[in-house]
């Protein structure tokens, strides 16, 4: 694995360490609610990029639209990285 792929896994794990904190937020609070937004869309859009890394480098698929992050998802379920939709 190259080092722009773990490299990006960690930016993921850190990402989503941030977004859990919105758990214990209080949603009235300034910017709880606007800060949990862009911790959600930044999470989602590395988890993505994970998961095309995985499919690609690890699996070796290779015949899905690359930027797309729907059909990344969909592949990610049919080769079982993710198992609910």
């Amino acid at each position: 694995m190259g080092s722009k792929y773990i490299n990006r896994y960690h930016t993921f794990c850190k990402s989503l360490k941030n977004l859990s904190k919105s758990l214990n937020a209080d949603p009235k609070a300034d910017f709880v609610l606007e800060g949990t937004v862009l911790n959600f869309n930044l999470t989602f859009d590395i988890s993505w990029k994970v998961m095309k890394d995985i499919l690609i480098k690890e699996l070796g698929v290779l015949d899905f639209a690359i930027g797309s992050p729907r059909e990344t998802l969909h592949q990610a379920f049919t080769n079982g990285i993710i198992d609910n939709d």
